[in-house]
């Protein structure tokens, strides 16, 4: 059943910053906190606060796009409503500890000021009361609704604002932030630098969208080949799952990765940072199996967790010294395609001696598989199991 905000404003009673326990606002707020889990929730809410103007829904879509904090990773506190003319408002703010606190102001119905210079002395006054080792900083979020007017004069002053202090982003462009987060295709790391880093967040974001959505339309669209360092990789590539069935070429190969433990980080560490953002995998070849090649697809196992994802091998890389550490260690290092990362993993093997590591191997273990056990170890059936003879 669709929520009711007309019916729910009611129930709750009416929201405003009145002292006391167990208030309208509180209320509201606990409503919202307990009951909308997903981003489409909350997106279903704020569609309805557009449907009136008022102070009543005003701040019912201010504690809404608040709200959307909590799936981008952050601690959410909720703030006031109203202020005295010219003093210092916080609608509510996200945290990110020991990195940053982000004070937002969500601009619909225009305000007595379009201009910046309210969220700024706001964040100069909550930057100045930090302790010196607090490890955060303050920085100011607007969040503009569709039909904020002033959204122009506002990116301008964004944008020449010589502190830095001061970002801007549609709601549109967060609630798209959010659902990428809630699918696990953005990290929390990924959200912290487009929304603390340069004033044209929103552009990013946008770019972003635009990206995958361009992407997602062509499903056999190939990932660029050319390798770069580290130095040059994007700080915020979006996990982007491009899923391309593999082909049925005779020629083409077919692997299983079993991703180890190192010296600095775990499997799923390896997945996330090397794989699924740098699209990057070293590789140890198991046995007598002949060399992996280009065009190969090949599928990512945890042990004790199961096939976490797949991918094509692209691009073998000649010198991989500048994209990954310890390149020596691995029999051949290759850039990714058509990378695939599962929300919930797939199959754990049965007889996982099949697994160990040859003596005196380094890097990640792969071990050939026929077209059928490829097929059957990626058939995203969650819970399914399934034995391999060696």
């Amino acid at each position: 059943m669709k929520l009711d905000l007309p019916e729910l404003l009611t129930l709750v009673g009416r929201l405003d910053d009145a002292p006391g326990t167990d208030t309208p606002r509180d209320r509201y707020r606990r409503f919202l906190t307990r009951q909308l889990t997903t981003v489409q929730a909350v997106r279903d809410l704020l569609e309805q606060t557009q449907a009136a103007l008022g102070d009543q829904h005003a701040r019912a879509r201010q504690d809404l796009a608040l709200l959307l904090g909590r799936f981008l990773g952050f601690e959410v506190a909720f703030g006031t409503y109203e202020s005295a003319p010219g003093a210092v408002r916080l609608e509510g703010h996200w945290r990110s500890r020991r990195r940053a606190r982000i004070a937002i102001e969500v601009r619909g119905e225009q305000p007595a000021e379009a201009g910046v210079e309210r969220l700024a002395r706001t964040v100069s006054a909550l930057s100045a009361s930090l302790p010196a080792d607090a490890g955060e900083r303050w920085v100011g979020l607007c969040i503009t609704t569709p039909f904020y007017a002033a959204r122009r004069r506002l990116e301008t002053q964004v944008a020449h604002r010589t502190a830095g202090d001061i970002r801007c982003i549609s709601l549109d462009s967060l609630l798209w932030l959010a659902e990428m987060s809630e699918a696990h295709r953005v990290d929390h790391d990924d959200v912290l630098r487009l929304l603390t880093t340069g004033p044209d967040s929103d552009f990013m974001v946008e770019l972003m969208r635009r990206l995958t959505e361009t992407a997602s339309s062509r499903p056999d669209a190939q990932l660029p080949r050319t390798p770069r360092p580290d130095s040059e990789l994007p700080d915020a590539t979006p996990r982007l799952s491009i899923v391309v069935k593999p082909d049925r070429a005779t020629d083409t190969g077919f692997w299983l990765a079993t991703l180890g433990r190192d010296e600095t980080a775990t499997p799923e560490q390896l997945l996330d940072a090397v794989i699924a953002r740098r699209q990057v995998l070293g590789v140890t070849r198991a046995g007598a199996a002949g060399p992996a090649r280009e065009g190969d697809w090949v599928c990512f196992y945890i042990d004790g967790v199961g096939v976490a994802g797949h991918a094509r091998l692209a691009l073998a890389i000649a010198d991989a010294s500048a994209v990954i550490r310890g390149a020596s260690r691995f029999t051949a290092v290759f850039r990714l395609e058509n990378v695939t990362i599962y929300d919930v993993p797939n199959v754990v093997l049965d007889q996982p001696a099949v697994l160990r590591e040859p003596e005196g191997s380094s890097g990640t273990i792969i071990s050939p598989l026929t077209r059928d056990e490829f097929d059957r170890l990626t058939a995203r059936e969650p819970g399914a199991s399934i034995a391999r003879s060696s």
